[in-house]
């Protein structure tokens, strides 16, 4: 992939729903927000085609860059019924990218003169999750983000697909989805190296 791509796609996302004299914002959400099914839908075709178009586009640009695939997989619990307000949202996280088109994932080699670089450097995964805080469904929601050379290679911010009965509980399936993506990767590692992938740090908060 060419380095300049994210930034280009980014900037077709921009010009693509004319936000480009839009000033930007320095968060994707607001802290705590979350978007939860609307009960009442107003018909709008219109406005339920252009959140759409918006929240798909959105949702490869979260591939690049992974700080906002939180804020992508709440816009996505709406894609059938938006609201004004859920547009709006949209446009918030659009406006963020503003402000960091020319932010990039960097891969860094070990340095020998940084004591902590093979640290730093190696494969590691790391998952969260809360518990039950879907309004509508009771369900969790976890992430997980996998990082080699000192940056991220795979991640993930999805709702589970059934109620956990406790924060442990949620914490676990969330480590356990990691850890089947990380054996995946540390397949393809062995492949390209020859050799067993040496034990995988894996932290999460339970």
């Amino acid at each position: 992939m060419s380095p300049a791509l994210p930034g280009k796609y980014l900037r077709e996302i921009v010009a693509k729903y004319d936000m480009t004299d839009i000033h930007s914002s320095p968060i994707p959400l607001p802290a705590g927000r979350k978007i939860y099914m609307n009960e009442e839908w107003n018909g709008d075709e219109n406005l339920r085609n252009l959140y759409q178009q918006i929240a798909g586009s959105l949702n490869y640009a979260a591939h690049l860059r992974p700080e906002f695939m939180f804020s992508v997989s709440q816009l996505s619990c709406v894609m059938s019924c938006p609201t004004q307000e859920n547009l709006s949202i949209a446009r918030q996280v659009i406006k963020y990218i503003i402000g960091s088109l020319d932010l990039k994932i960097t891969y860094c080699p070990d340095d020998p003169n940084d004591p902590l670089s093979e640290i730093n450097n190696e494969l590691m995964m790391f998952t969260d999750s809360d518990w039950a805080t879907s309004v509508d469904t009771q369900c969790s929601c976890g992430c997980y983000v996998i990082m080699f050379a000192g940056a991220d290679i795979a991640h993930r911010s999805k709702s589970h697909k059934s109620v956990m009965l406790s924060s442990a509980a949620a914490e676990y399936y969330e480590a356990s989805e990691g850890c089947r993506e990380l054996g995946y990767i540390r397949g393809i590692l062995k492949d390209f190296y020859g050799a067993e992938c040496p034990s995988t740090p894996t932290y999460f908060d339970n």
